[in-house]
């Protein structure tokens, strides 16, 4: 998880939240997750693939987001932390792109029309080959 503390209220304004996915082929997915700790926000990139060990969410158990009794999430493993980079502070990150060739991987922000508390920006990423695939 991105910041989750442990009993964090379901459907409060701190937590996760994916906020883009984009197809990097072979049937992965590079999944954008953000989360607020109730004082500032922070992302991580995650890599995933749909497999046929997850729960199909189209099935009726989910029509009333009722939750299964074995609900299996798709396997996720983390391919970068906007942490770890010196002096980044991120924002409401919720957007991402490729860039020219794949070369470069552009994350986007916007301010929600609030420039005193929130910040536009834009993160371009240099993509490299040799990350571990979700297994």
């Amino acid at each position: 998880n991105a910041c989750v503390p442990e009993g964090c209220p379901v459907g409060s304004s701190i937590g996760n939240g994916i906020s883009e996915m984009l197809y990097i082929g072979d049937g992965r997915f590079l999944i954008l997750e953000r989360c607020f700790d109730g004082k500032s926000a922070s992302a991580k990139l995650y890599e995933t693939r749909i497999t046929k060990q997850a729960t199909d969410i189209n099935g009726p158990a989910f029509k009333y987001l009722e939750k299964p009794v074995a609900f299996r999430p798709l396997p996720k493993q983390e391919v970068f932390n906007f942490s770890s980079v010196k002096g980044l502070k991120t924002d409401n990150v919720e957007a991402m792109t490729w860039g020219p060739d794949r070369k470069t991987l552009v994350v986007m922000s916007d301010d929600n029309y609030k420039p005193a508390k929130q910040k536009t920006q834009w993160i371009v990423l240099r993509v490299t080959a040799g990350a571990d695939r979700v297994p």
